[in-house]
Formats: C-alpha cells, sequence, structure tokens
C-alpha cells in the first residue's frame, strides 16, 4: 500500500532541476519558456563541465534575475550526478526535471501538477504514449527500445508505466529527500523508477507532448545508454529486490521470477552477486528510506567495518544521523565526507537539520548544524534560515556577518542588478551595527553584496581585503575570484549603459570609460579564467565603441588566443570582427 498524505499537505511552490551540458543555443529559449509557463517556479540549473560557454549564459542569465541558482561542475559527470547537485539545492515543495533542449514543453507543468496538487500521487511521470497526438519520434528503434526499457522496468518494479525514460518527473519533496542517487549518466532513469517503487510512493503519469531533436541539433543519448538501462533495471528494479528480506518475506516479490529476469538480462554480471559491503548499505538505505534511523546507523557502520569505502559512507552516516536529528554526529560526519562536488548535497541535508532545530526553539543546534554550510559561503545557507543565523550572529557580536546575513536574506533572488552601486533596496535598516572592518568583515560584507547584484560595491570591500595582505593563500584566491566576477559584470552593465543611446555624450563616454577599466582591472587579476575570453571580447567591444581600432584588434586576438581550441561560442564572433576591421569594414 502507497504512502498517503493528509488532504491539506499539498505542494504550492515548484522547483524546475534543469542539467544543463553544452545547450548553449536552446538555455535562454527554455528558461523563458519555463518563466512563462510558471513565472513563480524556483529555476536550480546545473551546468555538467559544457565547453560551449554554457556556464556563462547560465551566469547571465543569473544576474538577470531569470534563475534562482546556477550550480556548476568543473568537468562533466553525467546527467545523474547533475540531477544530484540539483535535488540537493532545492527550497521547493515539488520538483520536476526540466532538459534544457526544447524537446519537452514547459506548459504541461498544469498537467504535471494537478495529481500532486488534489492529493492524487506523490510522483507523477509525463509519459509521451499517452497524448491524444501520437509523439514525434522520427527514429523507430529509439521508439522500441523506450517501450521495451518500460516494460522490463514494469516487470520489476510492480509499476504499469507506459513511459520510463521520460525526462518530465514531478516528485514531491520528501520523495527525495530520503533518496541517494548513485547513477551518474542517463541511467539514473530506470533507478529514480526503482526507487520510488521501492519507497512505495504512489505514482501516476498524465499525457505530454514531444518533438524530438536530431544527432545533428545536439541529442546525446546513445545505443549504450540503452545498454546501462538495461544494467540499472537488473540492479535496482532486480536485485535491490531480492535482497530485500522483509519484502520478500511479505509475499511482494515473486523471487523466482525476479531470479530469472536477473539471470536472462544479469548472466554472471558481478551485479548479481553477493557483496556484504553492498548488501549492508542497501540495507541502510531501505532501512533510513522507512524511518529506522538507528537501525539504517548500524548497517552503515557495518557496512565500514567491513571495508566499505570511507568516504561514501560517511556520507550515508551523515544522512541518517540528521535524519534521527543528531546534529554533532551528523556534522562530523559530513566533514569526513567534505567535497565540493557534494557540498550542495549536504548542505541541504544540514539545512533541513536547522530547520528542525529552530522549529523546536533549539537555535544553538541549528547554529551548530549550519556551521559547516557557512564556512563554504553564505549562498549555501537558504534565504529563510539567514535571517534567524543573522540574530544569532548579532547577539554574539559577530556583526560583519550578522550584516552579510541580513543583506542577503532581506533581499529578493537575483538581488537589484540595476548598476547604481546599491545592492538591493529592501534593507532592514534598524540594523546598524558598529563595523571594525577588519579584513575579514571587508571579505564577508564584499560577500554580501556580491550575492545582492551590488558589485560594485562589493569590488571595493574586496579591494580592500586583498591590500590588507592577509589570509591564506586559498582565501586570497578565492576573493580575487569573486573580484574578477564583479568586474566583469559592472563592465558589462557599464558598457550597456553607455551603447543604450546613439550619441557621443560624455555620459555615454564616462560609462564606456569605467567599462574599460574594469575590463582591464579583471583581466590583469586573471580570475575567474572561464570568463577571461568574454573578458577580452567585451573588452573589444567597447575599444570599438570608443574608436580606439588598434586596440580593439588587440583586444579579439587576446579573446582567440585565450580559447586555443576554439571551443567557446564567442570565438567566431572575435574572428569575424577581426576580418571586418582587417577589411576595413568597421
Amino acid at each position: 500500500m502507497r504512502r498517503r498524505r493528509r488532504e491539506d499537505d499539498h505542494p504550492v511552490n515548484l522547483s524546475v532541476v534543469m542539467p544543463v551540458y553544452n545547450e548553449g543555443a536552446t538555455l535562454r529559449v527554455i528558461v523563458e519558456r519555463v518563466r512563462a509557463a510558471l513565472p513563480d517556479a524556483e529555476i536550480v540549473a546545473v551546468d555538467d563541465g559544457s565547453t560551449d560557454g554554457s556556464a556563462d549564459i547560465l551566469a547571465g542569465l543569473k544576474t538577470e534575475g531569470l534563475i534562482h541558482q546556477s550550480l556548476v561542475h568543473p568537468h562533466n559527470r553525467g546527467k545523474g550526478a547533475a540531477l544530484a547537485t540539483g535535488f540537493a539545492a532545492v527550497n521547493g515543495d515539488a520538483v520536476v526535471i526540466q532538459d534544457a533542449d526544447l524537446e519537452y514543453d514547459p506548459e504541461d507543468y498544469a498537467v504535471l501538477l494537478a495529481p500532486l496538487r488534489n492529493g492524487d500521487a506523490d510522483v507523477v511521470y509525463g509519459s509521451r504514449f499517452l497524448n491524444a497526438v501520437r509523439p514525434r519520434f522520427r527514429d523507430y528503434w529509439h521508439f522500441a527500445g523506450n517501450r521495451l526499457l518500460t516494460v522490463l522496468s514494469n516487470l520489476t518494479t510492480g509499476l504499469r508505466l507506459t513511459d520510463m525514460e521520460t525526462c518530465y518527473k514531478c516528485f514531491r519533496r520528501e520523495v527525495l529527500d530520503g533518496m541517494a542517487i548513485e547513477e551518474r549518466a542517463f541511467g539514473v532513469e530506470p533507478e529514480l523508477t526503482a526507487k520510488v517503487a521501492l519507497g512505495r510512493w504512489r505514482v501516476t503519469e498524465v499525457g505530454i507532448g514531444y518533438e524530438r531533436r536530431t544527432y545533428e541539433q545536439g541529442k546525446k543519448i546513445t545505443w549504450k545508454d540503452g545498454v546501462s538501462a538495461l544494467r540499472c533495471i537488473v540492479k535496482y528494479g532486480v536485485w535491490r529486490r531480492l535482497t530485500r528480506a522483509r519484502v520478500a518475506a511479505a509475499g511482494e516479490v515473486r523471487a523466482p521470477v525476479l531470479a530469472a529476469v536477473c539471470l536472462v538480462l544479469g548472466g554472471a554480471w558481478s551485479g548479481c552477486a553477493d557483496d556484504p559491503v553492498r548488501n549492508a548499505i542497501r540495507a541502510g538505505d531501505e532501512l533510513l528510506a522507512v524511518g529506522a534511523t538507528d537501525e539504517a546507523i548500524a548497517e552503515y557502520r557495518l557496512a565500514l567495518r567491513m571495508g566499505g569505502d570511507s568516504v561514501r559512507v560517511a556520507m550515508l552516516l551523515g544522512h541518517a544521523h540528521a535524519a534521527a536529528g543528531d546534529v554533532d554526529a551528523a556534522v562530523a560526519q559530513f566533514r569526513l565526507a567534505d567535497d565540493p562536488d557534494r557540498r550542495h548535497q549536504i548542505a541541504a541535508a544540514l539545512a533541513q537539520l536547522g530547520r528542525r532545530s529552530l522549529a523546536g526553539g533549539q537555535s544553538r543546534n541549528m547554529v551548530r548544524a549550519l556551521e559547516m554550510p557557512l564556512e563554504w559561503g553564505i549562498e549555501f545557507i537558504p534565504r529563510d534560515l539567514q535571517g534567524a543565523l543573522a540574530e544569532h550572529h548579532a547577539a554574539e557580536d559577530n556583526h560583519a556577518l550578522a550584516l552579510a546575513l541580513l543583506l542577503a536574506a532581506t533581499t529578493g533572488p537575483g538581488g537589484d542588478d540595476s548598476g547604481d552601486g546599491q545592492a538591493g533596496t529592501n534593507h532592514n535598516d534598524d540594523y546598524l551595527p558598529p563595523l571594525r572592518e577588519t579584513p575579514e568583515e571587508l571579505s564577508d560584507i564584499g560577500r554580501a553584496y556580491e550575492q545582492l547584484g551590488g558589485c560594485p560595491v562589493a569590488v571595493r570591500y574586496f579591494a580592500g581585503y586583498l591590500e590588507s595582505d592577509t589570509g591564506s593563500f586559498q582565501d586570497r584566491r578565492a576573493v580575487e575570484f569573486r573580484q574578477g566576477t564583479c568586474l566583469f559584470l559592472t563592465a558589462r552593465r557599464e558598457f550597456a549603459a553607455g551603447t543604450a543611446v546613439d550619441d557621443k555624450s560624455e555620459v555615454a563616454a564616462g560609462h564606456l570609460a569605467g567599462a574599460r577599466e574594469r575590463l582591464q582591472a579583471m583581466i590583469r587579476l586573471g580570475t575567474p579564467r572561464t570568463l577571461l575570453i568574454n573578458a577580452h571580447f567585451l573588452l573589444g567591444e567597447v575599444l570599438m565603441a570608443e574608436g580606439r581600432l588598434v586596440e580593439a584588434r588587440a583586444a579579439y586576438e587576446a579573446a582567440l588566443d585565450a580559447n586555443p581550441q576554439r571551443t567557446h561560442a564567442l570565438v567566431r564572433e572575435a574572428e569575424s570582427r577581426l576580418r571586418e576591421l582587417r577589411s576595413g569594414v568597421l
């Protein structure tokens, strides 16, 4: 029997998780479509190591306030990894997956959300085969492969789906909170389906539209992903159920049938072999999913004693202790598992623990839970907890950090990006602490203004910190990175203001000069490296607008030198500008 929820506990806020890999051509279009379909939806985009400038486009969309979070993997890790990062960062009551191409139409969100709002389901799949209009599969083998994988998945999960491989999967938030994503590539689709079935959540399907793109248009899935999907169906739909003794004892799994499927699909594959460490981890996962935290912790510790991966098990133990409400134990385990790729997931788990502590009147536990994410940056603290954390640090006379948290808490997503030097207008004027402006305080306040869109102000604070010649090499590099980003964003606004009107006024000239100086300062700083080609190209545009053609040519050439592989989206633009300069067109 699937879990039921109170009829008055329906989701009202949607979070859209958008994995991105080399989708620069369609990114803005799909984000605008999401905004048009559901203006209040939270958009969390995860760039998975793109090489076509997608990360820069996402940064621009975030600056414009069109997306709420732009997360970046330094190298390509796969769709599953991108979804795991995105799921850990969302704040909504419901979560939907949205690919960054144009195959799926956000206009279908209303259809997807209806069963959740009505209390009829916990998970909704958008089926391309239930629509009155036949989906446009241009390739018979893709069509047949999708149907075959769905049938095999249904045999192993007991669900009655028509489209297991669909991108459009919509979940209540709590379905994902207790789910660890293990697959890094497209195998995440059968993994999610099997784990939803194992969790006994209520699943339904609705019909959606679909417009398949070709490989020439950028489609990435291949026959190898189909083979991987078969492996995952066996791994999560068959083997996990066979090792779940209490489910088999309840008569919910026909073990002989599933064992035969495992034999046919897996053969002597090691995934069907007995592994005590993996069995202990699986048992812990299943116990944690049904709320048996003490038993789950015991299973994870058993896996550790039997030689399990210490970092992976520490991550699992951290989640289990967090679910049990043990702040100190959860933080200790998460510190053992700390890695930049895991930080959003760890921060999300500790934020949930902080919320529960705050609701229970245990503010000290809330502060303790949030210490680790705060060390990584204010951006890892959810806005609903920033105010409470600011009050605590103000009471402790840590005024700089309190101000930074308060500024972040009292400004909406994206901040004030007007470029007038003021970081937001929704500040609490009753809180004006006596700042001593130590180097650490300068860094904290600069980061607060940066996050609120007040980069012109943030640059001054960052410069003050760097001039103090204090802090570790790593801390100084982090501040230089933030200063470089702010210099670039401010220069881009100055250039837009200087070219908004076609005249040679002193105001326009002042904006262009400001843009040039900031870009030159950022280039001298040499960071962030991902924006250097953008900075050189924009400097060329500024110099062109100022009539300094020789210097503009050098800037465009520097843009090409910054990307010798010629993979960046701006390469063609820079080459075009150089041809025009050499031919005398400009």
